[in-house]
């Protein structure tokens, strides 16, 4: 057609110098080539519109066919198949860019023309993809090999089970031979959307749907062993904060799969009502429970009240918004969404952004791994009120926050119940311990005598038990107050403690005695051994003191090999019994419970007799 451009050109350009004569010329020729450059413009308009119909390769491989489809926005709602296919009906299509954005209104629908050039020799199986999981309905309109128009419908308010090709998002099957064939797409919703569109053979179609897939079972098998971890954990340490998780893991995961349609392929894939309405709801209760779970897990409470009430309240509000956006219009839920979802992904963020630089650590850790999960979140957002159009960020941008917030939120919750452990740790230490001694209670040393006799009794299992008291404590505290009587108390249990192994227990039983269970001693030679070595060192003076205070030790013992007591309280006592019966200034300040004959022979040594057995009363 371009070849008879120039012709056409000389004719009128003669024609229009003799009429206008010679002063004209000028103003004449520019006019002509203003004609010109608007024809080539025409021509190339149609050259281009020639060339943009959809022209299938041999191969087959997966294309975007977005941008070289025809459009067609009915304001009206009502065009029927009949309508588009009238002589006038294909004039009213438009092409248009990838990323136009149809505002779609229950009143309104979208007709998209596919005109497909088929060569010859392929296949005539091919797959048409509308890879859009939160899109209302899609109806493909194709006619067969008598030029019948078949109809596959496929999207939210159509069940799964009723799709011609079963999906996460509307998948249509052409059968095209060889050729030109035409089809039709009837798209229908409430919310603002821009439609992508793919097509290839089948085989390809499958790998693209199959990687899909693979991507998202990774992540739900993620979740779900996070899930039973994290129960497991909560059963074993007892502690609920695990428990909270698991919950909002699993609630979180049902999102998920709703968002990327897994839920309506396999779930709910009878009930077409709650597949429309499933990722609003679980979008609105899963923001409520994380508000929730961070208010458990960073204690906003400790350093302000009212932020933490109001995570609460949000929290709570979440289902209750859930409810009200199954019964509202879609439009008005979509809004609703949007408000709430954007002001608990900036109250979470402020509120742990807050504990960060309160130098909370755990709050650190949960700020970095909401930080992704908000972006993407406001970016499906803005996709569902129209501002952005659809990408591979927006389609599976969550998924790839989710990878990103489960291990630092584990590491957060880690973290958290590692400081309630060892809160719970110092509380029972501090129960079973002396404050001032650090030694064992004298409960729980009992505790462990009894053990000790029940496991010589019944295994053979050696020990001694030695009663140590400080004698000279009443005087210090007396003549050198409480501060020094405490400071030789420490200084004690300084002393004790390098006498004594690992395996042995010491305790404070009185204010100033002690009790050590000796493990393994079956003598009383060893006993001996570690008494004269504690009585020594109180005696020798510390470097450094303004005030020399020795401290002497009066050591009442028996070897459980030795004694047929079964009972520790009534050993206890005659180990105080004897403490009791030593006087001040003994010369004999280690005894040991024996025969009541042998207690004879300890009364005349004291009293400076010929001592036939010592070291016994």
């Amino acid at each position: 057609m371009l070849h008879f451009l120039p012709c056409f050109q000389a004719w009128l350009s003669a024609t229009l110098l003799r009429c206008a004569g010679r002063l004209h010329a000028a103003r004449v020729v520019l006019r002509v080539a203003l004609l010109d450059v608007g024809l080539c413009i025409g021509l190339c308009m149609v050259g281009i519109a020639q060339a943009q119909e959809i022209k299938l390769d041999k191969v087959g491989h997966m294309r975007d066919i977005t941008a070289q489809a025809q459009w067609w926005f009915d304001s009206t709602g009502r065009a029927t198949i009949d309508d588009v296919m009238r002589p006038a009906g294909p004039a009213r299509f438009v092409r248009q860019d990838g990323e136009t954005m149809y505002q779609l209104q229950p009143a309104t629908s979208l007709w998209v023309r596919l005109e497909m050039q088929v060569p010859q020799g392929t296949a005539d199986e091919w797959t048409l993809l509308v890879p859009l999981p939160l899109i209302d309905t899609v109806s493909l309109y194709h006619q067969d090999s008598k030029n019948h128009w078949e109809v596959q419908r496929a999207g939210d308010r159509v069940a799964v089970a009723d799709w011609f090709t079963r999906g996460r998002y509307p998948t249509f099957r052409l059968e095209m031979g060889p050729g030109k064939t035409t089809a039709y797409l009837k798209v229908e919703g409430t919310t603002p959307v821009t439609l992508p569109l793919e097509i290839g053979r089948s085989v390809y179609a499958q790998e693209v749907i199959q990687g899909g897939y693979l991507g998202i079972g990774m992540v739900m098998g993620v979740m779900l062993l996070l899930v039973v971890v994290c129960l497991t954990y909560g059963y074993v340490y007892r502690d609920y904060l695990y428990a909270f998780y698991a919950m909002y893991a699993l609630i979180l995961l049902f999102a998920i799969c709703s968002y990327t349609g897994i839920a309506a392929q396999y779930f709910w894939d009878q009930s077409p009502v709650w597949a429309d309405a499933a990722q609003g709801c679980l979008a609105l209760v899963t923001a409520g429970f994380a508000l929730i779970f961070i208010n458990a897990l960073t204690g906003v409470r400790r350093y302000s009240p009212r932020w933490s009430w109001a995570l609460q309240f949000l929290g709570v509000m979440g289902p209750i918004l859930a409810v009200v956006y199954w019964l509202v219009p879609r439009h008005i839920g979509v809004s609703i969404l949007a408000v709430f979802m954007t002001t608990t992904c900036f109250a979470g963020l402020w509120v742990n952004g807050r504990g960060w630089a309160r130098g909370d650590t755990v709050a650190m850790w949960v700020f970095l791994a909401f930080l992704p999960l908000a972006a993407t979140v406001l970016l499906a957002i803005g996709r569902a009120l129209g501002w952005a159009g659809v990408s591979w960020l927006v389609q599976y941008g969550i998924v790839v926050a989710m990878l990103v917030e489960v291990p630092m939120l584990m590491v957060a919750l880690n973290l958290r119940s590692r400081e309630r452990h060892s809160s719970q740790m110092r509380e029972e230490a501090m129960a079973k311990h002396d404050a001032l001694t650090g030694l064992l209670a004298a409960p729980y040393f009992q505790d462990r005598l009894q053990l000790s006799i029940s496991r010589m009794a019944r295994h053979k299992e050696d020990a001694a038990v030695m009663l140590i008291e400080l004698v000279n404590y009443p005087h210090i505290a007396k003549a050198l107050g409480a501060t020094i009587a405490e400071q030789s108390l420490v200084r004690s249990v300084i002393k004790l403690r390098r006498v004594l192994r690992d395996v042995d227990t010491a305790s404070r039983i009185d204010s100033h005695r002690f009790g050590v269970l000796l493990e393994g001693v079956d003598s009383r030679d060893m006993v001996t051994k570690v008494a004269a070595r504690l009585i020594a060192l109180g005696l020798m003076p510390l470097k450094g003191l303004a005030i020399d205070v020795t401290l002497q030790f009066h050591v009442s013992a028996v070897v459980l090999r030795e004694h047929t007591s079964d009972n520790a309280p009534a050993l206890m006592r005659l180990l105080k019994e004897g403490l009791e019966d030593m006087s001040p200034r003994t010369r004999r300040p280690i005894r040991f419970l024996g025969s009541v004959a042998t207690q004879a022979m300890d009364l005349v040594a004291e009293r400076g007799q010929p001592v036939v057995q010592d070291s016994s009363f």
